[in-house]
């Protein structure tokens, strides 16, 4: 009878104990991996929409750039009021000679021709524009162009976003 009320402590873990470790270590990993695999998600779509927001940005102020230095806009050369739009600008280089800058789309990226003659698309590879629609202002006093740009990025995550600017012609007032 002495062996049945023995005083001394067993050591270990009961299977119980450890079912019940283990669901807690589990879930516990559950919660960090989904946090882990959230902030991951946020970081891309925040570095996606900094990335189409700064191609976007550039792209409107090579745009604006041409059509301020413009001397006029070249309207038979232009397709004003749908999309894809193509703008087609009468302007001279810094010493002199007349020339004529076209912004137009090939293949979702938007082109920079001069002289009948592509330069370079100002969009990067991973984004396409699906809308591109320039519209001509006239006023007695001048005239403007006004664009929207519809952008959509292509790689890992896709966002879309829309883009404003309206520009005057500083050439012909």
């Amino acid at each position: 009878m002495h062996h049945f009320f023995s005083t001394k402590q067993q050591k270990g873990y009961s299977i119980i104990e450890l079912v019940i470790y283990l669901a807690l270590f589990a879930l516990l990993s559950i919660a960090i991996i989904n946090a882990l695999i959230i902030a991951m998600k946020s970081f891309a779509e925040v570095k996606t929409m900094r990335t189409l927001a700064s191609t976007a940005s550039l792209t409107m102020e090579r745009m604006s750039r041409e059509i301020r230095g413009a001397q006029s806009i070249d309207t038979a050369g232009s397709t004003f009021d749908a999309s894809p739009g193509v703008l087609s600008l009468n302007t001279q280089d810094g010493a002199g000679v007349a020339r004529v800058v076209v912004f137009d789309i090939s293949s979702g990226a938007l082109r920079l021709k001069e002289n009948g003659v592509v330069t370079g698309t100002l969009t990067d590879a991973s984004q396409q524009i699906s809308n591109l629609v320039f519209r001509k202002i006239t006023t007695p006093v001048g005239t403007a162009v006004k664009i929207e740009m519809t952008i959509t990025n292509t790689n890992g995550v896709v966002i879309t976003r829309n883009f404003y600017d309206t520009v005057v012609v500083r050439g012909e007032y």
